[in-house]
């Protein structure tokens, strides 16, 4: 099964696939190291702006996450045998490409740098 139709198209909330409470965190994150803001996004898991109504929440978020994912801001990767990208997780939107696991063997390893 590709990975986007794990959850049926859903997001991980929508899907029940994300287990837990849900906990509240700033919009805006200061990188420990880097003291860059950012913002953190992400249709996956983020479920509303606590201080603004339901629609509003909805409508800047969407916003939000249209500007952020529009082409000056977008790096797609074509991966070629051997190839390794690294990103800072803290500081970067970030999801998976679709797979087609019947036909390319795919190695995920992650490591986490302090």
């Amino acid at each position: 099964m590709l990975q986007s139709q794990a959850s049926g198209g859903q997001s991980s909330i929508a899907s029940g696939s994300l287990v837990g409470p849900e906990v509240e965190h700033p919009l805006v994150l200061t990188h420990p190291a880097t003291r860059a803001r950012s913002l953190l996004l992400g249709s996956m898991v983020i479920s509303g702006i606590t201080t603004l109504a339901e629609e509003d929440s909805r409508a800047l978020l969407e916003e939000l996450l249209q500007h952020t994912t529009s082409a000056p801001y977008v790096y797609s990767h074509r991966w070629e045998q051997g190839d390794l990208v690294v990103w800072d997780n803290l500081a970067t939107l970030h999801t998976a490409s679709p797979c087609d696991s019947s036909r390319h063997h795919r190695l995920l390893y992650r490591a986490a740098v302090q």
